[in-house]
């Protein structure tokens, strides 16, 4: 899409995960895409498909995640209902940027005739059309092998990562059982899909319900359930904890980027709106 470096892609990162932070509705995602084509010159729609692209490709490799655990023995139908209605959301958004793709011209065309049946003015109509093509044009890794390969490796490579971040926070408490790694590589894609519920800024209270729910599946999958009261609150302790230790360094990154990319309030409001 343009001359784009690492560290204006990096701030415009921090800052739309920072702002998912404390943004109702996701918001951070369009304030990323705002920040990155204002830094780089590129399109704002443009650079927002790259955005959609990624958090499908996130979600499939989620879902690879979840479905690997599932066969090596997580026999839990609460689990089995999260990987279904994800599956069914990220396999249709997947598809349906595939097709928008492959038959944007199509698509365009229909657009055309319909805005001429509803007798849009032409001006309103072009724009709409310039902002499809934008669109388009940030799905170009998807055409390019190379790219998409980087794409799909950088997914599995980041979220494997993820993972160890999680278990020291874990197994700072005693649940009166070892916390293997599996416990963390569970809990994440748990939680990650349980994020795609709308709710409140940061994902507070699904992040931590979903949290609960995958410690107490992955010791019932090891053979040692947490039964006792002792155990569940200590659990809940433990997801209060390791969501703040996510949310703490991405908005302290996200405002220290903002400041960095010499951003106002205005600018908020922009990449809120567009």
């Amino acid at each position: 899409m343009g001359n784009i470096t690492f560290w204006p892609t990096f701030r415009a990162f921090m800052i739309g995960v920072g702002g998912n932070m404390v943004l109702p509705a996701r918001a951070g995602e369009f304030l990323r895409a705002y920040v990155i084509g204002r830094s780089s010159n590129i399109s704002k729609v443009g650079s927002f498909a790259t955005v959609v692209v990624e958090r499908i490709f996130d979600g499939l490799t989620m879902l690879f995640i979840l479905l690997l655990i599932v066969i090596f023995g997580a026999n839990n139908q609460i689990l089995k209902q999260i990987g279904i209605a994800a599956g069914i959301f990220y396999v249709v958004a997947f598809v349906g940027v595939i097709v928008f793709m492959l038959r944007q011209s199509w698509f365009e065309d229909m657009l055309r005739q319909l805005m001429t049946i509803l007798n849009v003015p032409e001006n309103v109509t072009e724009k709409i059309l310039d902002l499809m093509s934008s669109f388009g044009s940030g799905l170009e890794s998807l055409r390019d092998g190379k790219q998409l390969a980087m794409v799909i490796i950088l997914s599995f490579l980041t979220w494997g990562l993820i993972p160890l971040s999680f278990w020291p926070v874990i197994a700072a408490f005693d649940f009166g059982v070892p916390v293997p790694f599996l416990i963390p590589l569970l809990a994440m894609p748990v939680i990650a899909l349980g994020l795609t519920i709308p709710g409140a800024p940061a994902g507070i209270g699904i992040f931590q319900w979903a949290g609960v729910v995958a410690l107490n599946i992955g010791y019932e999958m090891l053979g040692t359930p947490l039964v006792t009261e002792a155990q569940q609150a200590t659990v809940a302790a433990s997801m209060i904890l390791l969501h703040i230790s996510q949310v703490t360094p991405e908005v302290l990154l996200g405002i220290v980027s903002f400041f960095a990319e010499g951003l106002t309030m205005s600018d908020l409001e922009a990449g809120k709106e567009f």
